[in-house]
């Protein structure tokens, strides 16, 4: 008996901090913190998977406002050929904040058609 697998993953992490300015009365300024984790699988040479998710924060200095936001997605991207792509993609976002009434979440559903040239 004979076996040959190959199972390759493109896998991405990514974190950032940031100095912002703000309008928002006594705070000095803003405090962001990104982080993203990512992963690709090319289930063959035409169908490629993606998944991800992210958390970014926002803390406004010498305030009492604090910001976060947290994204799931995944999508399929079919390529027809070289420059036309069939996609389709989900992503849940949930944002938090101390702000009265200020919390919300998202779905977010994205089919269709990409050009590249």
């Amino acid at each position: 008996m004979l076996f040959d697998a190959d199972l390759t993953w493109h896998i991405t992490f990514t974190a950032a901090t940031d100095v912002a300015e703000t309008t928002t009365t006594d705070t000095g300024g803003v405090l962001e913190r990104q982080y993203a984790l990512a992963l690709r699988h090319s289930f063959s040479t035409r169908l490629i998977g993606a998944t991800g998710i992210s958390y970014y924060n926002r803390d406004f200095v010498g305030g009492d406002l604090t910001e976060q936001q947290a994204t799931g997605a995944a999508g399929l991207e079919y390529y027809l050929s070289r420059e036309w792509v069939l996609f389709g993609r989900y992503q849940h976002t949930a944002f938090y904040t101390t702000s009265e009434n200020g919390n919300y979440t998202v779905e977010e559903v994205q089919m269709g058609v990409r050009f590249r040239h």
